[in-house]
């Protein structure tokens, strides 16, 4: 290794010398005023512009060079270098746009938007049985409807309105072995009239449905099964509320011509073997028919009980049957009551005993097989 004496700092600036070859660099027989420490020495030598010139770095202007040290992955403008977030403190809570809007990626950066648009939608999975996938609350006093699904149109198909209503612009067609409709429980409550599901249907629109229900074959040998029950309850303890459990409001308004059938319930079952097939049956409560359409006005000539059947059986068969069981009645009832006016014109009484309290007492002006009374004696014209 070289030896250097340096007697005068000035020396420095033409010597081309490692520091560390630098075993004696006081001269003690040198003029005292230019001895030199090795303090001094460094002081001179290892400055921040002297650094900065060579492209380094002074540990002095570093928080950590440790931590400098530790990098292992380039973090120059363009490198795509990946940290742990974990642990990162200090990011921004609205990276852009406004508070209330949602916050994404925007080709790498942040954007705000008040709603996203997805090219494959949007899939919410439950990892836990008790959790919820999706839960949305609305706010205190809420006005608009609490859910909507758009057409691309921007088109309303189905929505959930801030009370809970069901509004399916297109009807709904449900496939499965039940469907549940809960109602109001009592309407004595403070009831505003709302409905529990709704669903609009454009009549323009050929073959259109507006509900439609399919169930699965049942084929259980044992047991109950029901494809539809709507469950509800009416306990009002004063006023005078009415209650429907089932109501149907079809407008029919054919003109032009048009001659084609209308009707209110459709029941059009395809029996290829039915021990007991009821097309309609009730348990409790009368059933009561009223029309003042059919026959009322013009040239109308509707029946109100229109009844076919097809006898094709070896089988005694009963078209019309009524079977009553009397436990107890008044002596005046009837089996059958036919009136015109509120009067009436033909009764069968509940022991058999037919009247007809308006039967002709003469032949004259009546119809080949007509009846008539002679004297208490029956006839037939």
């Amino acid at each position: 290794m070289a030896e250097f004496k340096i007697t005068d700092l000035t020396e420095l600036a033409a010597v081309d010398v490692d520091v560390s070859d630098l075993l004696e660099i006081v001269d003690l027989s040198a003029d005292v005023s230019k001895k030199v420490s090795i303090a001094s020495l460094k002081t001179a030598l290892v400055t921040t512009q002297a650094v900065t010139d060579a492209g380094a770095l002074m540990d002095s202007e570093l928080a950590s060079i440790a931590d400098v040290k530790a990098l292992n992955q380039s973090v120059v403008s363009g490198a795509a270098p990946v940290f742990d977030a974990s642990n990162m403190t200090n990011i921004p809570s609205v990276p852009s746009g406004s508070d209330t809007q949602v916050q994404y990626n925007s080709s790498g950066s942040f954007a705000g938007s008040d709603g996203f648009t997805y090219v494959d939608g949007v899939v919410l999975t439950s990892q836990n049985i008790n959790h919820k996938p999706l839960t949305v609350s609305l706010a205190n006093g809420q006005i608009e409807d609490g859910f909507k699904l758009k057409s691309f149109a921007g088109v309303d198909l189905v929505k959930l309105t801030k009370d809970g209503k069901v509004v399916a612009v297109g009807g709904v067609d449900v496939s499965g072995s039940l469907v549940n409709l809960s109602s109001r429980a009592n309407l004595s409550d403070n009831s505003t009239g709302e409905t529990a599901f709704v669903s609009n249907t454009n009549g323009s629109n050929a073959n259109k449905v507006n509900l439609t229900f399919s169930f699965t074959s049942i084929s259980n040998a044992l047991g109950v099964k029901k494809g539809l029950v709507i469950n509800s309850g009416f306990t009002p303890s004063s006023g005078s509320n009415t209650y429907t459990l089932a109501e149907l409001n079809p407008t029919i308004n054919q003109t032009g011509g048009a001659s084609g059938i209308t009707r209110g319930i459709y029941i059009n079952p395809t029996l290829t073997a039915a021990a007991d097939f009821r097309a309609l049956e009730t348990a409790n409560g009368k059933v009561k028919l009223t029309d003042t359409y059919s026959a009322g006005s013009g040239s109308l000539a509707g029946s109100l009980l229109e009844l076919n059947q097809t006898w094709n059986t070896t089988g005694t068969v009963t078209a019309i049957k009524a079977n009553i069981t009397n436990t107890a009645s008044n002596a005046s009832s009837k089996i059958i009551d036919l009136q015109v006016g509120g009067a009436t014109q033909f009764n069968v009484k509940a022991n058999g005993v037919i009247n007809s309290p308006n039967m002709p007492t003469s032949s004259a002006g009546l119809s080949s097989g007509d009846l008539w009374s002679d004297s208490g004696t029956i006839k037939i014209v």
